[in-house]
């Protein structure tokens, strides 16, 4: 199982939605699942930091993707989606999408 596991780690494309320090708090209170979420910035990005570099490490292909809290809230509000893990996710997909 060891084997099989490194060689699906290598081969994984894996996108971090990414938001400023300037816009955790924004973040925080508009998203429906922030009791989920870290309290602080520094939080958040001490635990994506060490994430990163573990699935790094294991050969994973990472990208960052800066997010503008402002445009992500504009898009929940024009589709009527809510403001959770699902929509951030598919959200940064369909950023990487729209940028290629």
């Amino acid at each position: 199982m060891g084997i099989r596991k490194r060689k699906l780690t290598e081969s994984m494309k894996l996108i971090v939605a990414c938001y400023s320090r300037d816009q955790w708090q924004q973040l925080l209170a508009t998203a429906d699942d922030s009791k989920d979420l870290e309290s602080t910035w520094e939080e958040w990005r001490e635990n994506v930091d060490m994430w990163i570099a573990t699935l790094k490490s294991a050969g994973a292909d990472i990208t960052e993707v800066s997010i503008d809290v402002d445009d992500f809230i504009e898009y929940c509000r024009i589709h009527n989606l809510p403001n959770n893990a699902e929509t951030r996710s598919e959200y940064v997909t369909r950023i990487i999408r729209e940028s290629a």
